[in-house]
């Protein structure tokens, strides 16, 4: 088991960032580390992970590469441009100090920056997000995508707008396989007939179903009430609304 263990970490390490095409190409030697200066398409590739930019400045035996100009980093299907990254080689992961966007088939994102690693399919993106998928649109201040499940988690003035509903709330986690979306701080859900404001908050969309909890109030479209409790299920399909705790159900007549 060691000698296999010990063997695992020499291909590791050993697998090492390949620099391929450059117009121009130097290299020095500064505090003992190899450094080389490539300029004009340049094109690096380390496995599966193409990497081409204007210029780079690569640290070979720390096996990471700093990108300027035009980046552009493939994996499969999945594309992340930017004009400023630091690729690490080790963890296969790239840090982008500019605007970035992130596209694959299932969703395209974009924010002021961020870290996506190239291993587990990770992205974590700062500043402005956006996050645009056929079924669904989220904007926020921060957001955690896992590219393999295609689940969402957000940060900070988040607004996630579905099929069957819009979503607003401080912190939102989005699965999307599920259709489940649980929300957190000053939260609010609008659908076709009701409007619903709390505390927490989780969303079926495929049940068109809510369940909220904590100052809870929603407003029925449909037959023009207002609800208050401490906690609530609503079936907007059914037309159907279970309240709990300190339950008040107020009729809103029509001015006629």
């Amino acid at each position: 088991l060691i000698i296999f263990l010990f063997s695992v970490g020499i291909a590791v390490s050993q697998d090492k960032i390949e620099l391929k095409n450059a117009n121009e190409l130097s290299g020095k030697t500064v505090d003992g580390q190899n450094i080389r200066e490539a300029n004009g398409n340049v094109e690096f590739v380390q496995g599966n992970v193409k990497v081409f930019c204007n210029s780079a400045t690569q640290y070979i035996d720390a096996n990471r590469v700093e990108l300027r100009g035009n980046v552009r980093i493939y994996q499969d299907t999945l594309t992340l441009l930017t004009t400023k990254a630091t690729y690490f080689g080790d963890d296969k992961r790239a840090i982008s100090e500019g605007g970035v966007t992130l596209k694959d088939p299932n969703a395209t994102i974009r924010a002021n920056g961020g870290t996506y690693s190239f291993n587990d399919g990770k992205a974590v993106f700062k500043g402005d997000v956006i996050i645009i998928n056929p079924g669904y649109r989220i904007t926020s201040d921060e957001l955690t995508y896992l590219r393999n499940s295609e689940d969402s988690f957000a940060k900070g003035n988040v607004i996630v707008t579905t099929d069957s509903a819009v979503i607003k709330a401080d912190n939102i986690d989005f699965f999307k396989t599920q259709g489940k979306t649980f929300a957190t701080g000053d939260v609010s859900i609008e659908s076709d007939s009701t409007v619903i404001t709390s505390d927490t908050a989780t969303n079926y969309s495929k049940e068109k179903k809510s369940i909220a909890s904590g100052k809870v109030k929603i407003i029925s479209l449909n037959n023009n009430t207002v609800a208050f409790g401490n906690n609530i299920e609503n079936y907007e399909d059914n037309n159907f609304t279970i309240l709990r705790g300190n339950a008040v159900l107020i009729q809103i007549e029509e001015n006629k």
